[in-house]
C-alpha cells in the first residue's frame, strides 16, 4: 500500500497517450487537456529566502539560540519551533521557562504550548533542545516574550520570538505565489498492466492544503505540474522545522479498485518526476441500512455513543462542545429497534463516559458528579467528586469492569482516584501534575492504565496507584491506546502520533500535518493505528510509525472513528472504510459521534439534534 518505488524515466515515455495537465492553481479541480509535449516548467527557486535569523541570548550561565521569526505559511495551519539551551558552566543547571499565558496572546494565535515540562535540567557543558508548538487562525505578527529563570543561580531574562501567520485562510494564494517549476507523470494500471482511465489523481503536500488534481486519460497516464520541492522549501524558511523530509504524496481513486497510495515524491526544479501506479482490484463490497432510529429531547445532542458488546443496548451520552451551557443533560439506553429502555438524569453535561465489558454505564459530568448505572438501569451510585464543583471530564472501567479511573478526585483535591464500580469508594487517589485528568487507557491484560491530562503530560500507573514512569507530548491526546506489548499510542492538538514502550522510552513520533486529532483507534494486534483530524482527513500508521496511507473523508463530527479489532473495516461518522483506506459505505447523513459492532454487523450514530441511528448490515458478510 505504502509504495516508495518512485523512479526517474523520461517524458517521452507517455507521448503515446494524451496527458492530462492541471495548472498551478489551489485544488481548483478543473481538469485542462493538453497535447502530449514538454510541460512549461518555470525556473526553479524563483521564491525569496526566508528572513530567518539565529539570534541567541544569555541568562547567567545558559545561552539560549533560536531561529526568529517563526512564520506559519500558508502551506501549514500551525508549526513547532526550537529553543537550543546550551550550559556553558562545569555544573548542571535547571531552568524554569514559563510561555506567555493565553489572556496575553492575540486572538490569531489558536494554541501555543510546550513539549516538555517547565523545569527542565541541562549537564554541565551540555544542551538541550526545547520544543513548541503554534497554530493559527487568522493572520497577524506578534513579539511572544518566554520567561527564562536559572534555578541554581536565581538569574532570569526574557527570550523574545517573533510569531507571523500569513495566508491562513486563503490558501489560495499560496498557489499563485509558488512556481510551476516541476512536474510529476506517470501511468495508472491494473494488476496486469492494463491502463486504468478515469482515475481520480491527487497529488498532495504536507497537511493538504497545498495541492493538485487531475483524472488519468484513456491510456492511463496523467501529468501534474506543481512546485519543485527546492521552491516549497525556500517558501517555508531556512528554519527547523517539524517534518521528517518535504515530499508530496499521491492518493489516487478508481471505480473497482482499492485505495491507491504513493508517497516520498520530491520532484527537482525542471524535472518531470515519473511515478507509476499499480492498483489492486476490489473485492469487497458492503450494504448498511437504517434499522431504528431514537429521537429525544435535551439540551446539547448526542455528542457521544457507546454500546454493549453485544450491541443489544446503546447508550448516548448528552454533550456538546463549545460552548458550555450548564443545563441539565441525561445518558440513555435505547434498544437495537430504537425504544428507550432507560434514562438516568444529570446535572450537567457529561464529556466523561464508559460502558463496561458487563453492561455497568458511567458517566463524569460537567456537574462535578461521576454516575454509574447497571445494565438495567438502576443508579448504583452517584458522588461528588469536588466539594469546588470541579468538572469531571474522564471515566474508564478497568478490563474486567469492576474498578473505574477518574477525576479529579475531592479535597484535598486528587488528579485521580481508582474507584471500586460497585460502590463508588476509592481504592487509591495519585496527585502529580496538578492538571485536569482528560484521557485514560487500560493495557489488555489489566495490569496498568495510562493517564493523560490536559497540558499534555501522560502517567503510567499500575494497578494499585503507583507511577511507572510520566512523559509529556503538549497537549492532551485524544487518541490513547494501549496494545498488548504494552505500548501506547497518543495523538491530540500536538498534531502528531507519540509511541511509547511499556517502559516509557520513545519509539517513535510521527507528525500529522497540521491536522488536530480528535479521535482514533489501533487495532487488537496493534499493527494499525488510525486517527481523524478537525481537517476531515483520516491517516493510517503502521507499528513503526509509518504513515501507510491519508486521505480526505467528507464527514460531520470529531468524536466519530472507531474500527474493528481486526482493523479490517473503519467507521468515520456514516462512513466506512475498510484497512486500505477505501471507502466501501457512505451515507451523506453523517453524524457527531459513532460506534460499530466488533463484528461490523452494526453502528450506532449520535448527532446534535438528539438523535440517534442505528444501521445493520446487509451483505451478510
Amino acid at each position: 500500500m505504502n509504495k516508495k518505488n518512485v523512479f526517474f524515466v523520461r517524458l517521452v515515455a507517455f507521448a503515446i497517450g494524451v496527458a492530462l495537465l492541471f495548472g498551478a492553481s489551489y485544488l481548483q479541480n478543473k481538469y485542462q487537456k493538453t497535447a502530449p509535449s514538454e510541460p512549461l516548467l518555470e525556473p526553479a527557486t524563483l521564491i525569496a529566502k526566508r528572513p530567518d535569523q539565529l539570534v541567541s541570548y544569555s541568562v547567567g550561565p545558559v545561552t539560549l539560540s533560536t531561529t526568529n521569526p517563526v512564520i506559519i505559511t500558508g502551506l501549514e495551519s500551525s508549526t513547532n519551533f526550537y529553543i537550543t539551551a546550551a550550559n556553558t558552566s562545569d555544573q548542571v543547571v535547571t531552568i524554569n521557562v514559563v510561555m506567555p499565558d493565553r489572556q496575553s496572546l492575540p486572538d490569531w494565535i489558536f494554541h501555543l504550548f510546550q513539549f516538555q515540562p517547565g523545569k527542565v535540567s541541562i549537564p554541565a557543558r551540555g544542551e538541550t533542545t526545547l520544543e513548541y508548538l503554534v497554530s493559527n487562525e487568522g493572520d497577524g505578527e506578534t513579539e511572544l516574550s518566554f520567561a527564562i529563570s536559572v534555578i541554581e543561580t536565581g538569574e532570569s531574562g526574557t527570550l523574545p520570538v517573533t510569531i507571523i501567520s500569513e495566508n491562513s485562510r486563503n490558501p489560495a494564494q499560496v498557489g499563485q505565489e509558488l512556481p510551476s517549476s516541476a512536474a510529476v507523470a506517470g501511468k495508472v494500471t491494473n494488476a496486469a498492466g492494463e491502463p486504468v482511465a478515469g482515475a481520480s489523481v491527487d497529488l498532495r503536500f504536507l497537511g493538504g492544503r497545498y495541492g493538485h488534481k487531475t483524472t488519468t486519460d484513456e491510456s492511463g497516464h496523467y501529468l501534474i505540474t506543481t512546485s519543485a520541492i527546492e521552491d516549497l522549501q525556500a517558501y517555508l524558511g531556512t528554519r527547523p522545522l517539524p517534518y521528517p523530509e518535504l515530499s508530496y504524496y499521491l492518493i489516487i481513486e478508481a471505480d473497482g479498485f482499492e485505495l491507491g497510495y504513493l508517497d516520498g515524491l520530491q520532484p527537482a526544479g525542471g524535472e518531470t518526476l515519473a511515478a507509476d501506479v499499480e492498483l489492486v482490484p476490489r473485492t469487497r463490497t458492503i450494504t448498511y441500512r437504517q434499522k431504528a432510529s431514537f429521537t429525544t429531547d435535551g439540551a446539547y445532542g448526542y455528542s457521544a455513543v457507546m454500546a454493549r458488546r453485544d450491541f443489544r443496548r446503546v447508550i448516548g451520552f448528552q454533550y456538546q462542545h463549545p460552548p458550555e451551557k450548564h443545563e441539565p443533560g441525561h445518558f440513555v439506553a435505547i434498544d437495537q429497534d430504537g425504544n428507550e429502555v432507560w434514562r438516568i438524569a444529570t446535572g450537567d453535561e457529561c464529556w466523561g463516559y464508559d460502558v463496561a465489558s458487563d453492561g455497568k454505564v458511567a458517566a463524569g459530568c460537567h456537574d462535578g458528579k461521576v454516575y454509574m448505572a447497571d445494565d438495567q438501569g438502576e443508579l448504583l451510585w452517584k458522588i461528588q467528586v469536588s466539594e469546588s464543583r470541579d468538572l469531571n471530564r474522564e471515566v474508564e472501567f478497568s478490563p474486567d469492569g469492576t474498578e473505574l479511573l477518574t477525576g479529579p478526585f475531592r479535597s484535598p483535591r486528587a488528579d485521580a482516584a481508582l474507584l471500586d464500580a460497585s460502590t463508588g469508594e476509592p481504592k487509591w487517589t495519585f496527585t502529580g501534575p496538578n492538571q485536569w485528568l482528560r484521557n485514560s487507557r487500560w493495557s489488555p491484560d489489566g495490569s496498568r492504565v495510562v493517564a493523560a491530562f490536559g497540558q499534555g503530560m501522560i502517567v503510567m500507573l499500575t494497578r494499585d496507584g503507583r507511577a511507572l514512569w510520566t512523559r509529556s507530548i503538549g497537549e492532551f491526546p485524544t487518541l490513547l491506546e494501549v496494545d498488548k506489548e504494552g505500548n501506547v499510542a497518543a495523538a491530540g492538538k500536538n498534531r502528531e502520533v507519540f509511541s511509547f514502550d511499556k517502559d516509557g522510552n520513545l519509539r517513535w513520533r510521527t507528525r500529522i500535518a497540521n491536522h488536530v486529532v480528535t479521535d482514533g483507534g489501533i487495532s487488537a494486534d496493534g499493527t494499525l493505528i488510525v486517527v481523524a483530524t478537525v481537517g476531515d482527513w483520516v491517516v493510517a500508521l503502521n507499528n513503526r510509525g509509518e504513515i501507510v496511507w491519508q486521505r480526505p473523508v467528507p464527514f460531520v463530527g470529531g468524536n466519530s472513528l472507531d474500527l474493528t479489532p481486526d482493523g479490517e473495516l473503519i467507521m468515520i461518522g456514516t462512513t466506512i472504510l475498510n484497512r486500505r483506506g477505501t471507502i466501501v459505505w457512505q451515507d451523506e447523513a453523517g453524524g457527531e459521534s459513532g460506534v460499530m459492532s466488533d463484528d461490523g454487523q452494526f453502528l450506532a450514530v449520535g448527532d446534535r439534534e438528539n438523535s440517534i441511528r442505528i444501521y445493520r448490515r446487509l451483505d451478510g458478510d
